[in-house]
């Protein structure tokens, strides 16, 4: 490679000028000398140019009235299933405390019906 084709940084390795990536404090200083600075009606068209879309909501079903929703029966599920492992000091196959607990919790909501 010729000499007027390699570039040596500041710690004096050399490395291709055209390799090497421009920090955002070289970009500032290359618009320093203009007179028009740009850079705010960038910014301004660029939050302009944006559509501003809909905030998204949760897609959570909401069960009918007398019901509870798979997510509340999830939770109650595993809320139960970790007392149950709390009460055996977390001295157990936790599928079974789980299956377990999912059985109380059905037969809770059977009843409640």
């Amino acid at each position: 490679m010729a000499e007027d084709q390699r570039r040596t940084t500041a710690r004096g390795t050399n490395k291709k000028a055209g390799n090497r990536k421009k920090s955002p404090s070289q970009h500032a200083s290359q618009n320093a000398g203009n007179s028009k600075d740009t850079a705010p009606e960038t910014a301004a068209k660029k939050a302009a140019g944006r559509k501003k879309s809909a905030p998204r909501r949760a897609s959570r079903k909401v069960a009918p009235k007398g019901q509870i929703s798979a997510e509340e029966r999830y939770r109650m599920i595993q809320e139960a299933a970790y007392f149950r492992a709390e009460r055996k000091g977390f001295d157990c196959d936790p599928w079974k405390c789980w299956l377990v607990a999912e059985a109380e919790v059905d037969a809770q909501l059977a009843t409640s019906r």
